[in-house]
């Protein structure tokens, strides 16, 4: 299982496949942030806010606030237990179990669990990413959303994609003094563009910056892609896994995960047009013309 030959085309297809999940992700933010006034538009192939807009009654927020609390509060505790009574190995088992405690404190593991709570109330889905940073010497670990996380097409389980693929953003000229022999390419690159929609997050990325690719396979082998071509080339530990896929709800025979939104979008939707009924019956029939 080597690197895609075409990283490019190989990462538009992952994208392809996934559209309508991104699209239900879309969603699922946009009620918790209140946007439920929207309509699909078939010319433009997205969710858009029409002119008309009722009032919204957002029972979800109180519902997303108290699960991640929740979730945010019951984070996993560390132990490491040895692998045989020797000595040896339980000055290993302690050695891991101090160097675990390390990391969570050294990289606020607390705030990033509560970060992926975030990301798994509302769409079902987060990644969790474990690299070694060679300016820092340090371990780090960094939260991925479902948007730049991407495996092989079709693929139904991380077991069948013989990649998986982690997108970044980071700023052109921090690109360029770290692979300066691509400078003239990641010139040339262009500028990212948020993978969020509209009615998600309106927020645009800063200037002068570009998107970055990490590939990962089953034979521990790695690759970094920028516009499409790869600038590195390597190999990772064997057996080790650098992204983890964590999800809400896992539904048998589905690569993403179930959200707590989704399925209450039909409910909250009623929920509205109910109450603007009622309130259009009032203002319509508390002063009637005679």
């Amino acid at each position: 299982m080597l690197l895609p030959e075409n990283p490019k085309s190989a990462l538009e297809q992952s994208t392809s496949d996934k559209q309508s999940w991104q699209q239900l992700w879309d969603v699922c933010v946009a009620y918790t942030m209140g946007r439920q006034n929207l309509i699909y538009s078939y010319r433009d192939k997205k969710y858009v806010v029409p002119e008309q807009r009722e009032i919204i009654f957002n029972l979800l927020i109180n519902l997303y606030r108290n699960v991640v609390s929740r979730l945010s509060v019951a984070y996993p505790g560390i132990a490491v237990y040895p692998a045989s009574p020797s000595q040896e190995d339980i000055l290993k088992a302690q050695a891991s179990e101090l160097a675990l405690r390390y990391i969570w404190a050294e990289e606020d593991l607390t705030s990033k669990y509560q970060q992926i709570a975030e990301w798994l109330v509302t769409t079902g889905n987060a990644g969790l990413q474990t690299y070694y940073d060679p300016e820092k010497d340090d371990v780090k670990v960094k939260v991925i959303s479902p948007y730049d996380l991407f495996y092989e097409q079709y693929t139904q389980d991380e077991s069948e994609s013989s990649w998986v693929a982690v997108r970044s953003y980071v700023n052109r000229e921090s690109a360029k003094r770290a692979y300066p022999d691509y400078a003239k390419q990641i010139e040339e690159a262009p500028t990212a563009q948020r993978s969020y929609s509209a009615i998600a997050s309106g927020e645009p990325l800063p200037d002068n910056t570009i998107e970055i690719v990490e590939f990962y396979t089953q034979d521990n082998e790695m690759g970094i892609v920028i516009d499409g071509q790869y600038v590195y080339k390597g190999e990772i530990l064997e057996g080790y896994v650098p992204d983890q896929h964590i999800r809400y709800t896992h539904l048998p025979s589905i690569l993403w995960g179930w959200g707590m939104i989704a399925p209450l979008i039909d409910l909250q939707t009623q929920y509205n047009r109910t109450r603007n009924q009622i309130i259009k019956n009032t203002e319509l029939m508390a002063n009637p013309k005679w």
